[in-house]
């Protein structure tokens, strides 16, 4: 059974969506007050605009999508994460970027990438969990089965 997400990751406090121009956006609420966007092959595309740059070590991130990640920290006035996992079969990889406004605080690619960004949110593990299970990213398998939740 494989796992596939790929999104931005920041905490829900007085989300305004307004700001975000893209009609393919959705958000999926996490658990402790957090909100992934899903990036969905149609948001991807959208942002991109056929233009974004990627970004060495990644399989997704451009440059483009740097911009976006940076827009929602700044009208966010939090931190953002963008995370990549891919795996099948206990095999894949996983990255993350974590900016707060036009800093970027961590860019890492590895088993616990993704658990290093969230902990850089503030989320804290639960009790024999980890910060990917505490806010249940496990929840769904792929991309697609966000925009629904």
């Amino acid at each position: 059974m494989g796992y596939i997400n790929r999104g931005f990751i920041f905490a829900k406090s007085n989300l305004d969506s307004s700001y975000l121009k893209y009609k393919q956006i959705h958000f999926a609420n996490l658990k402790n007050n957090f909100v992934l966007i899903p990036l969905t092959d149609d948001l991807y595309d959208e942002i991109n605009d056929n233009k974004g740059k990627h970004e060495h070590g990644f399989h997704f991130l451009t440059d483009k999508l740097i911009d976006f990640g940076i827009e929602i920290s700044k009208r966010e006035k939090s931190k953002v994460a963008y995370v990549e996992a891919d795996y099948f079969g206990g095999t894949g990889s996983q990255q993350a970027v974590v900016w707060i406004d036009d800093n970027e605080i961590l860019r890492t690619s590895n088993d616990r990438a993704i658990n290093q960004a969230l902990s850089l949110l503030g989320i804290q593990r639960d009790r024999d969990k980890d910060e990917f299970e505490t806010i249940e990213l496990n929840k769904y398998r792929t991309v697609e089965d966000w925009i629904d939740s």
